[in-house]
């Protein structure tokens, strides 16, 4: 093969190849910037939990549904039409645990007290930014709740009053009984979010020093 020709066949192949580096790049700014929305309904009660969902992407070019009912079914959707659909089966997880022995290390617990209000404070700001990150134009929970121990009745109540200063556009009305035991919760909710405000969310919460030193600290 001759120098010109070989040139030719090079610069062809590294012209392919950028075309195929585009178009992935293109792909990938598609699947970053293009919104997924969102719809479904959950209802938790003595019966056990039911409740349906779907996922679509590209106003609806692409989609997923799930309904959780007697039987937990799956619905795959191309361009608003099913193209796939079954039942999904119960597998059993396993969990595997860790047998690595890890260090004690000893830390004063004043500065370990400081640093877990350090997260419980990041998590807060993280759940007040995930909820605008998500862009629900609803949430709706509805209905009344009870356990056994009155305490954690309460506990959960405190649990209900942090999420109603976080999400302070849902409509949350759960009401406590200390009664007994008694759960018939109702849920809605509907949106839209992008991968790439979730992906820039995640980032920079990483790079924050207190969950920086805990992922690189369970990393050990």
């Amino acid at each position: 093969m001759k120098e010109g020709d070989r040139v030719v066949v090079l610069t062809k192949i590294a012209l392919a190849l950028l075309w195929i580096l585009g178009f992935f790049l293109a792909a990938l700014m598609l699947l970053l910037v293009v919104p997924f929305s969102y719809r479904g309904r959950i209802a938790f009660n003595g019966d056990g939990l039911s409740g349906d969902g779907k996922l679509e992407w590209a106003f609806g070019l692409l989609g997923i549904g799930i309904s959780i009912k007697e039987e937990k079914r799956y619905e795959l959707f191309l361009f608003k039409r099913t193209v796939s659909s079954g039942v999904l089966g119960d597998k059993e997880l396993e969990i595997k645990e860790s047998k690595r022995k890890k260090k004690k290390e000893k830390k004063n617990l004043g500065k370990r007290d400081l640093e877990i209000r350090e997260l419980m404070k990041i998590g807060k700001d993280l759940l007040a930014k995930l909820h605008k990150a998500l862009g629900p134009d609803y949430i709706g929970i509805h209905g009344r709740y009870g356990f056994e121990d009155p305490a954690m009745t309460g506990m959960v109540s405190g649990l209900v009053a942090i999420a109603e200063s976080v999400f302070k556009s849902a409509d949350i009305r759960l009401y406590p009984e200390f009664t007994g035991e008694s759960v018939d919760v109702q849920a809605e909710f509907y949106g839209r979010f992008s991968l790439g405000r979730l992906a820039l969310l995640a980032i920079s919460t990483v790079l924050k020093k207190p969950v920086r030193k805990l992922v690189f600290a369970n990393g050990k």
